[in-house]
């Protein structure tokens, strides 16, 4: 994984490359990952939960942002072969509807051996 966007959603801040790849990481290294969260467009998550093929967690509130800043809300990421998708909630979104939308998305990719 190279840290490269396939696709994306026109709201949906932009990522950087070394982000994406510490995502990948995160997979490889689930106890640095867990102890040291990850930054995804700039705000900093801490890990909740890791298994071989998912990861989820929760936005640290003061991570930036300015006053506008979301106080709640987290992230959910899913490995495919060749990639990672991810998904970003806010306090107006459910957890577990995000999770299972990112996850219909990197099950379709697996299906096709990527």
């Amino acid at each position: 994984m190279d840290g490269e966007i396939w696709a994306t959603s026109p709201r949906f801040k932009k990522l950087s490359s070394g982000e994406l790849v510490a995502i990948a990481r995160g997979f490889d290294d689930w106890d640095a990952v867990k102890a040291n969260g990850l930054k995804l467009a700039g705000m900093q998550y801490e890990i909740v939960a890791i298994d071989a093929q998912s990861m989820s967690g929760r936005l640290v509130p003061s991570s930036g942002g300015g006053s506008g800043a979301a106080k709640r809300g987290g992230m959910v990421t899913a490995r495919a072969k060749t990639g990672v998708v991810v998904g970003i909630y806010d306090e107006h979104m459910v957890a577990t509807s995000c999770a299972e939308q990112v996850t219909k998305v990197a099950d379709h990719i697996r299906a096709f051996g990527l």
